[in-house]
């Protein structure tokens, strides 16, 4: 292999559609498919009684083009674009790519799907909640939210919450002591099991700093998602535990006064956030507090520039510290999910390819943006490759898929009332037609498991409508397609442990340091 057609292969993302890049592709798939055939006679006679060697690797490459850039692709889609009906041949096919130890890393690291196979759908399918879905059989959810907040300052155009709506003050008390009884509750072996995120603004709960505690006490990470309004060097002060999570995310919802308050409807809230920001890290490093901080950013249509002017400000955020470095650890950038919201267009996706590409130059060149692990998300992914194709629509999931109920054994939030909801965005006290996707209560049912079994046995008889897609978060929406990505498949005749992913190797792959943030 010439040095060229090693960084082809080698390089972190694959473009499928470069005519320069397929011959060397196909070359390279040769090769791993002869090794593999040297320790595995009886595939190697089976597949050349059926296939030419060349029908054969092209039918490999289109495997994973689709697999890797299309993740939700069901085996019956992937058996019909290769044209290969008998369900034996495919499963030889797959149990080369299964097998193959570049191939696996290609799949789920070097496609445009790579941020939905290693933010949701490879830690979904390890827990096995997805199977214990299919099969019908109670686990205790992989992944919780809490939502601790009584109310919120902020009326946030793009939230569909109850503006009017607050939780009553002793439930402050009340469902604190509900949270910690599903907290003892849990399964110790997976220690980033809970989030606390809103729902409403979960500074706004004065016990905050208790749950914080609890969860550390028992050996769980504490992460928080919050506004970030409230995070005074006063609240601070009187709130040390903040310093004890695991990672602190803020919501950053303008990079100037007048887009905070075009979307927040709160004055001076641009101004308040940022004071905080500088704040709360100088006294983090006055604690030399190791949590994980940074923020979240939504690039809302007709804002694409804003990535720009957010790093801008993180810079100058930074130098108003006056350690002289950089102090965040992440900028999660976001498209809006919302099925309801505003799509950028093709033109202004590209414009975002430039964008981005600036971005990633001030971050290695300015020493106020160095080292910020920027998360790009299913959605941006791609453009930061250059590549403006996957639209994160295609993902969500359909009217259709919605009736399926799924997925309790994945993901849950409750809230201070002890409801359980199945989606995240159901999650805010009185939204519209959201109380139908409540699983359960656990005041009146005890536990979470009788909560999550009782569902299971007993499903809810709900009148569903189109617009009830919108409760679901990005989690939800692949959470609920590769449910029943999956169902197909088993009804397809291939199980999971025939399928094209080594699940139980799959981690030899997967090695960053960032953690995934399970709240959107």
């Amino acid at each position: 292999m010439t040095k060229n057609e090693f960084d082809i292969i080698n390089r972190g993302f694959i473009d499928f559609s470069n005519r320069d890049n397929i011959q060397i592709l196909k070359k390279f798939i040769l090769s791993e498919v002869t090794e593999l055939f040297v320790r595995n006679e009886k595939i190697r006679d089976k597949l050349k009684q059926n296939f030419k060697e060349d029908e054969l690797i092209e039918k490999i490459f289109k495997i994973l083009e689709i697999y890797s850039s299309k993740p939700l692709s069901t085996f019956k889609e992937i058996a019909n674009e290769i044209r290969v009906d008998d369900i034996n041949l495919i499963k030889s096919i797959f149990f080369i790519i299964r097998n193959v130890s570049s191939f696996q890393e290609i799949i789920v690291k070097k496609g445009q799907g790579s941020k939905y196979w290693n933010n949701i759908i490879i830690p979904l399918l390890k827990s096995h909640s997805v199977k214990n879905f299919i099969e019908k059989k109670y686990s205790f959810p992989f992944r919780i939210g809490l939502f601790p907040g009584l109310s919120c300052m902020f009326q946030c155009s793009f939230c569909g919450r109850n503006y009017d709506a607050v939780y009553k003050r002793d439930f402050a008390d009340k469902g604190v002591e509900i949270f910690k009884k599903i907290i003892d509750e849990a399964p110790s072996e997976d220690s980033s099991r809970f989030f606390l995120s809103g729902g409403l603004e979960p500074l706004t709960n004065p016990k905050i700093g208790e749950i914080i505690d609890y969860l550390k006490l028992k050996n769980f990470k504490a992460s928080l998602y919050t506004n970030g309004y409230m995070l005074t060097e006063k609240y601070l002060n009187k709130n040390p535990s903040i310093f004890n999570l695991d990672s602190l995310r803020i919501s950053f919802y303008g990079v100037n006064d007048a887009e905070t308050l075009a979307v927040t409807k709160k004055r001076q809230a641009f101004k308040i956030v940022t004071n905080n920001i500088i704040n709360y890290i100088k006294l983090r490093e006055k604690h030399k507090s190791s949590t994980s901080f940074g923020l979240n950013f939504v690039i809302l249509k007709n804002k694409s520039s804003d990535v720009i002017e957010l790093f801008k400000l993180v810079s100058e955020l930074n130098k108003s510290v006056g350690n002289g470095k950089n102090n965040f650890d992440f900028i999660t950038l976001r498209e809006d999910f919302r099925i309801l919201g505003n799509r950028m267009d093709n033109n202004e996706k590209n414009e975002l390819i430039k964008n981005i590409k600036i971005l990633e130059e001030m971050k290695n060149n300015d020493k106020y943006l160095n080292n910020i692990h920027i998360d790009y998300g299913f959605a941006l992914e791609p453009l930061k490759n250059g590549f403006n194709g996957n639209k994160i629509e295609s993902n969500f999931a359909s009217f259709d898929d919605l009736k399926i109920l799924a997925l309790p054994q994945g993901r849950v939030v409750v809230d201070l009332y002890g409801d359980v909801y199945l989606f995240g965005e159901a999650g805010f006290l009185d939204r519209p037609g959201a109380k139908k996707y409540i699983l359960g209560n656990l005041f009146e049912k005890n536990s979470m498991k009788n909560v999550v079994e009782d569902f299971i046995k007993n499903p809810h008889q709900i009148d569903f409508n189109e617009e009830d897609r919108d409760f679901l978060d990005a989690w939800d929406h692949i959470a609920v397609r590769l449910s029943q990505q999956q169902s197909k498949n088993r009804d397809f005749g291939i199980s999971f442990d025939d399928g094209l992913i080594n699940i139980d190797k799959i981690n030899d792959h997967l090695k960053s340091k960032h953690k995934v943030h399970f709240s959107s």
